[in-house]
Parts: structure tokens; sequence; C-alpha cells
């Protein structure tokens, strides 16, 4: 069996009440907005979970992807125009096509929205396309234009990860050997296909990607 939690050891019930609590306070967020700079930073998937490697998500251009600060509690969230992108990760999944499927739709219907996180009910089958693309797993849902993708700490490209991770990764008993980093996607087409082509990449986007240009959305004071 696999199990849908945070190799931070938050279990996912409280990454789900989390996120309920944190829209449910959204009201209140926009209304300190006015009294409150908005901040940006280079979006970094898995970033916020302690010293864990994160992904860099880099534009068509070669520029490092910059996005408004999202209001999330565990982990870091962006809010790239209309586009909401945030990081996740987890570990022990079987190693088998059934259960990675059925654990990327799981966590795509706990990340998707306040309403569908904070309920307890049944498992409600989540839609979209499943593929794997490289060493990633993808799951596409243009119906409700989202996109999970999914990729082992251990297939990701050493480039992107410092020494000291390196090193962590290839321990065989140690929990980001067996862990995965996990992206989440809601709004615009092309952030989608940025974070699918990167993740695709096991971390690097390709130099051959076919991707429209993305345009700058920090704000200039």
């Amino acid at each position: 069996m696999y199990q849908l939690r945070p190799i931070v050891r938050y279990p996912l019930w409280s990454a789900v009440i989390g996120i309920f609590i944190v829209v449910m306070a959204l009201p209140a967020v926009l209304v300190l907005s006015h009294k409150n700079p908005t901040t940006y930073s280079e979006v970094e998937v898995g970033a916020g979970f302690y010293d864990l490697p994160a992904i860099p998500i880099v534009k068509p251009d070669g520029k490092p992807l910059r996005c408004e600060d999202g209001p999330m509690v565990i982990g870091k969230s962006w809010l790239c125009e209309d586009t909401f992108l945030t990081g996740y990760i987890i570990e022990e999944i079987e190693d088998n096509d059934a259960a990675k499927e059925l654990a990327i739709r799981r966590l795509t219907r706990g990340l998707r929205d306040e309403a569908a996180a904070a309920s307890n009910g049944p498992d409600v089958p989540v839609g979209g396309v499943y593929t794997q693309q490289g060493p990633a797993l993808i799951l596409d849902n243009e119906d409700n234009e989202e996109l999970t993708a999914m990729i082992p700490y251990t297939h990701i490209n050493p480039d992107v990860l410092t020494p000291e991770q390196k090193e962590e990764i290839d321990k065989p008993d140690s929990d980001l050997a067996k862990s995965w980093l996990v992206a989440y996607v809601q709004g615009d087409a092309p952030y989608r296909e940025l974070v699918a082509q990167t993740f695709a990449g096991a971390g690097i986007l390709p130099d051959d990607a076919d991707l429209p240009a993305i345009p700058d959305t920090e704000v200039k004071a």
C-alpha cells in the first residue's frame, strides 16, 4: 500500500486541514494585502520543506519564473497571474502502475480546492489523462485546468541538487531515496505545460521545449 505522507511527517489529513484553513482565511488575507506589500520569489517546487531538494522552474527564455508568494502554510505556493502553483512531498508508493496512478489522483483531489480537500467523503475519481513522461508521472485534467506532476528524488537531475542532497539520496536507507516530489498547478495552460516539461526533463526544462513565452508577472515598486 502506498502512503500519502509528506517526508516531514505531517499526515495528509493535516495538510488537507491546513489547506482548508488557509482558504477560509483568504478574505482576511485579501484585506491585509492592501496594507502589506506583495512579495515575490522564484518558483522552486518543493521549497519550504526544511532543506530538502526543490526543482526551480525556469521559463523558455532561461529566466527563473518569479511569481507572487501564495498563502500556503505547509511548504510554499505561488500565484502566477491567475495560476496557483504549489509543491508537496510524499513517500512509500508501491512500484506498480496502478498504485502510482491511484496516488497521483488522490493527491490531485486533496490539493484541488478547499471544498474537495475539507470533505472527508468517499474516494471520488479524479478525471484527466494519466501518463508517464520520462521519469515523471503526469495527470493532466484540462476540464479543471489542473495538472499534477510527480518525480522520484532518485531521478532528479544531479545538477539540480547540492552535494549534500546527492549524498543523502544515494543512501539506500534514507527517506529521500524512497520519496517523491509533487507539483500541483491550477490555471493557465502555459504554466501547466512548463511544469510538466520541467518534471519530464528530470528537473530541467529541455532546450527544445516548445512553449509559449511567459511574461514577467512581478510588479515593480
